[in-house]
């Protein structure tokens, strides 16, 4: 989770994103993979269910997701924005790519 001043919040944002969408997504062994997959299907079904059920709370998902359509249990770089008390993301400790 990420506390971000409201002066700064929008520029924050942007530049987050663009540095986030610029990950490079795949086998955990390569010397160019930043971001690998989650360990088990039931981490990955469990981790979308937290960003699914915090937007449907309301709150924006500025990048990511949804999980890969690929082999593995791969989830991309995921941007939630708006998140407040008593939604899922804020709630709950998220064990994959996402921040809040």
């Amino acid at each position: 989770r990420i506390l971000v001043e409201a002066p700064i919040y929008d520029e924050f944002i942007d530049k987050l994103a663009s540095r986030m969408d610029k990950l490079v997504i795949g086998d955990p062994l390569l010397d160019d993979t930043q971001v690998g997959p989650i360990a088990r299907q039931n981490l990955l079904t469990n981790l979308h269910r937290q960003v699914s059920d915090t937007i449907n709370a309301g709150a924006r998902c500025l990048l990511g997701g949804e999980p890969l359509n690929r082999p593995g249990f791969y989830y991309p770089p995921t941007l939630l924005v708006d998140v407040q008390p008593g939604m899922v993301a804020f709630e709950e400790e998220t064990f994959g790519p996402v921040m809040a």
